[in-house]
């Protein structure tokens, strides 16, 4: 596998993690200076900004990645595209938030939300061109294999984001400072992101038009297929959790809610791969290496499957104690729907990197295809079980849609052109897990503890399963090496 697209990884998972270790502290802290009700307003925003995000993007963020990624070595074709993508995206935002602007002059979100709402909107239109700007300067840095660059900015943005927020909040500000606290962190990293960029590109470029050997309508057609794919996508996320809540009730959306956010820690590493393999195998489809694309979607699933099962194999194993630890005693009822999330999640996991290798290519229609056929058997089946099983009725329903990915994107992949499990060893993984697992699963039951148990078994485990991962051959010594020494 490439240098580039190892660090390329390691970039992005290290700043996840980042993040994810900022938030996890920031969080509980404005949750209590908020209270719950003015923090309930505060994800009430957040997620209708999320959804109005996914349309503002208008595919820039993938598109203007690949596209770069293609030429990076030709001034005018980087610098055209950047200038056609900023163009547009920019576009985009300015008429979303003249919307937005119009829409709370009349008072839609007062009428739907509630008179603070007027205010949080006001705000929410000054962060969504924040995030715009930042996802074209984050999105050029990708595609130059900048990755180093760009993604620490946004371990810098929750700090920054984290400190005005509280300063502002304990002044009395409200729902409103936590806002401006976001503002102010994205405005910082636009600046330092821009700094960046500016090496790279011309930034007068975003006034220069297309050169006609560039197809307008080529960039078009991506960037709106994106947007589709993005909310097919989404739409997995969200229709068991709609439908439960509307045939179950609240306390069985809130145990499902809780078992489907555990089951997807198992996509950390899995969305870092998808990120980096769009931009990372664009120039070698424009270079026409398919040989080294199987090579690398073969390798990259092996690894992708052996990493889910390992964590799915440590979550299976601690998921009573890890659930009534981290949610409380009376969550114990997630258990049940979290064990049948799981062989879905890890499905879902594998299939993240092969489509993301089909987006390179830029043909997605038959990407659009696999995925609107998973969701449609999400949906059906979320109608037909979570009436009779209730919440074990949809976690069963979305493992399988979720599990569907995989099967549909591996099909998908084999018409693109490539085969992703040309390279699966199926058989020395089935080996790991078979001897692995077991071994796992009885670890907890000696130790007293469950907090010394959450802190071990993982540890202990993780050994196990390399172990056997080099013993039976699925992951060779020579392998191991060869990433260390891309590093």
């Amino acid at each position: 596998m490439s240098s580039r697209i190892v660090r390329g990884f390691l970039s992005i998972v290290s700043a996840r993690i980042g993040a994810i270790i900022v938030t996890m502290i920031v969080t509980p802290i404005l949750v209590r200076i908020l209270g719950s009700s003015q923090y309930g307003e505060y994800a009430v925003i957040v997620s209708s900004l999320g959804l109005i995000n996914i349309i503002l993007d208008g595919g820039l963020f993938d598109g203007l990645r690949k596209f770069i990624a293609e030429r990076p070595d030709s001034t005018r074709w980087r610098n055209e595209i950047f200038g056609f993508y900023f163009r547009f995206g920019m576009g985009l935002t300015i008429t979303g938030v003249i919307v937005i602007l119009i829409g709370t002059t009349i008072g839609i979100p007062s009428r739907v939300f509630g008179d603070e709402f007027t205010s949080y909107f006001i705000f929410g239109a000054g962060i969504l061109i924040g995030r715009q700007l930042f996802s074209i300067f984050r999105s050029t840095l990708m595609g130059f294999g900048r990755e180093s660059k760009s993604e620490p900015l946004r371990v810098i943005s929750q700090l920054v984001f984290g400190i005005f927020a509280y300063l502002l909040v304990s002044s009395g500000f409200g729902v409103n400072g936590v806002l401006l606290g976001r503002i102010i962190s994205l405005s910082i990293i636009c600046l330092i992101g821009f700094y960046f960029v500016q090496k790279f590109v011309d930034p007068l470029s975003i006034f220069s038009k297309l050169s006609e050997d560039i197809s307008r309508e080529k960039l078009l057609s991506f960037s709106f297929q994106s947007v589709a794919f993005a909310l097919l996508t989404e739409s997995l996320y969200h229709v068991d959790i709609l439908l439960l809540q509307s045939l179950s009730g609240s306390s069985s959306t809130g145990y499902y809610k809780a078992a489907l956010v555990v089951a997807e820690f198992l996509w950390f590493a899995p969305v870092s791969i998808q990120t980096v393999f769009l931009h990372a195998t664009s120039q070698l489809w424009n270079d026409g290496k398919v040989d080294k694309i199987n090579s690398i979607a073969g390798r990259v699933t092996r690894y992708t499957l052996l990493l889910s099962l390992l964590l799915a194999i440590g979550l299976a194993s601690l998921s009573h104690e890890f659930i009534t630890l981290y949610y409380g005693p009376s969550f114990s009822e997630s258990v049940s729907p979290l064990m049948l999330l799981l062989p879905g999640t890890i499905g879902f996991a594998v299939a993240r990197p092969i489509f993301a290798i089909g987006q390179g290519k830029g043909e997605l229609r038959l990407i659009l295809i696999a995925t609107a056929a998973a969701a449609i058997i999400n949906v059906v089946l979320n109608i037909l079980l979570i009436p009779k099983f209730g919440m074990n009725g949809a976690a069963i329903a979305t493992s399988i849609g979720y599990g569907s990915m995989l099967a549909f994107h591996s099909v998908a992949a084999r018409y693109l052109g490539f085969n992703p499990l040309s390279d699966l060893r199926l058989g020395r993984i089935l080996l790991t897990c078979g001897v692995s697992a077991p071994m796992i699963f009885v670890i907890p039951n000696y130790i007293a503890s469950d907090i010394l148990s959450l802190l071990i078994t993982p540890l202990v485990g993780a050994l196990i399963f390399i172990g056997m991962t080099i013993i039976s051959g699925a992951v060779r010594p020579s392998e191991i090496s060869n990433i260390i020494k891309n590093i």
